[in-house]
C-alpha cells in the first residue's frame, strides 16, 4: 500500500456523507486554474469525524476542516 498525503480543500460534501476533497502532494497539481477544487475527487476520513484534526481545536461535530493536512491511500 502506498501512502500519499494531501491537504483538505473542501468538505462541503454534497451527499452528507462526511467526505472532504483533498489535493494530494505529487499526484495533484497545486495550480487551481488547471484542477479547481470542485474537480478534486470526493474522499472519506478514517479519523472519527467529531476531530477536527488541527489547530488544537479538539472534538466537535465538524470533522476535518479546510486546511487540515492528511494521509491518504486508496483502495
Amino acid at each position: 500500500m502506498k501512502l500519499y498525503t494531501g491537504v483538505v480543500e473542501n468538505r462541503a460534501d454534497p451527499l452528507k456523507l462526511g467526505r472532504c476533497q483533498v489535493r494530494i502532494v505529487g499526484l495533484h497539481t497545486e495550480q487551481k486554474t488547471l484542477l479547481p477544487t470542485n474537480d478534486l475527487p470526493w474522499a472519506f476520513p478514517m479519523q472519527p469525524v467529531t476531530s477536527a484534526a488541527m489547530n488544537g481545536i479538539g472534538h466537535a461535530p465538524i470533522g476535518p476542516v479546510e486546511g487540515t493536512w492528511v494521509i491518504i491511500f486508496f483502495r
